[in-house]
């Protein structure tokens, strides 16, 4: 079997179990990924001869990246107008702002789909320790919407898919786990897929090992809206921290449960109350380290919540001395949710706490 076969008979086999694959040419001489001297970053470098690869398709100016991915995109509709055309952007695929100004002017119906990469390492994680967690992950939002996000609403927009994330899942770095929450928030309100790089074996290097690279392996995720749904539009509360979502048991207990065992609620506005869908009951806060109640008293302060911070991570609200209460998830071995005073909300350049456990995210879903 050559490499192209046995590619092939990978690729098959992926499709039969349900899982689809993004063809990705990461470097033209075997080589490590990725950098800036490794003759495969730009069209034109020593390994990457532009027109082999257009060919390759179908069977350092940002000039050229519109005149190849117009030509590419072209060739690969032509060749099979079923398939997505995926278009990534520049800085190791992370950043397509420059599409803000110019639009890349493709007129391929629904096909293109905009692909962004995301890595701890890329940017400065010391970051994460010295300044309030809050504020470093409000600014990481600000920057991804700049650079991709940004493409995912208003005219135009287009799909928009995080291909490949990646960072230290071995819980020994703070700034990468604090990361991982800052983006699962992100990605769970722009209802974004993303996945972890990569499913790969280390055999072609090592031929005795062909175990699994799992330390960033392969997922997706994707929490909640669909075009062609007719069911109405409710929310889940999503912590990004364990991934789970906020749910009332039969008696009527608040805790966390994992996916298609949450509860949906209402939320109409900021500032209003929150409704277990199919009941006139909404969450009421009772008191500093006590979980919130289904009450049917949804006008009180109590009942008013709010995103507050400039995360928008944190949801609260008011008890009655005036004291702002947010929920937190009681612990990594507890299901519990309960309403504490608020951490870090204020942008205090003082306060170093770790907020993780009291970020939620109001995420709309109609699945």
């Amino acid at each position: 079997m050559t490499h192209v076969e046995a590619y092939a008979a990978v690729v098959d086999e992926l499709w039969k179990q349900g899982m689809m694959v993004v063809l990705d040419n990461q470097v033209s001489k075997p080589n490590r990924c990725c950098p800036y001297n490794d003759g495969s970053s730009f069209f034109g470098d020593e390994y990457f001869n532009p027109e082999e690869w257009l060919r390759g398709l179908v069977g350092s100016a940002a000039r050229d990246w519109y005149r190849y991915i117009r030509t590419a995109a072209t060739k690969v509709h032509r060749a099979n107008p079923n398939v997505l055309v995926i278009l990534s952007g520049l800085t190791w695929a992370s950043n397509l702002g420059f599409l803000r100004k110019r639009p890349v002017g493709l007129h391929l119906g629904r096909k293109p789909v905009h692909e962004s990469h995301r890595y701890s390492f890329r940017g400065d994680r010391k970051i994460w320790e010295v300044q309030p967690v809050d504020r470093v992950c409000t600014d990481a939002g600000q920057r991804m919407d700049d650079q991709v996000g940004f493409l995912s609403s208003g005219p135009g927009a287009a799909p928009l898919f995080l291909g490949e994330l990646g960072l230290d899942q071995t819980g020994k770095s703070r700034a990468d786990d604090w990361l991982l929450s800052c983006f699962m928030g992100y990605a769970a309100g722009k209802d974004l897929d993303w996945a972890l790089w990569a499913l790969q074996s280390s055999g072609l290097k090592r031929p005795s090992a062909w175990s699994i690279s799992i330390g960033m392996g392969s997922e997706t995720q994707s929490l909640g809206r669909d075009p062609s749904s007719n069911s109405p539009m409710s929310y889940i509360m999503y912590h990004p921290q364990s991934g789970l979502c906020i749910r009332a048991n039969n008696n009527h207990e608040i805790g966390t449960a994992e996916r298609q065992r949450w509860s949906r609620w209402s939320h109409y506005r900021d500032g209003g109350p929150i409704r277990l869908m199919g009941t006139p009951l909404c969450l009421q806060a009772l008191g500093d380290g006590l979980p919130p109640a289904l009450s049917n008293d949804c006008s009180s302060q109590r009942s008013a919540w709010r995103s507050i911070s400039n995360s928008k991570l944190h949801v609260a609200a008011t008890d009655e001395h005036g004291n702002r209460l947010c929920w937190e998830k009681k612990s990594n071995e507890s299901s519990l949710v309960l309403t504490r005073k608020c951490i870090c909300v204020d942008d205090d350049s003082g306060c170093m706490e770790n907020p993780q456990g009291q970020w939620f995210k109001f995420v709309p879903t109609n699945t």
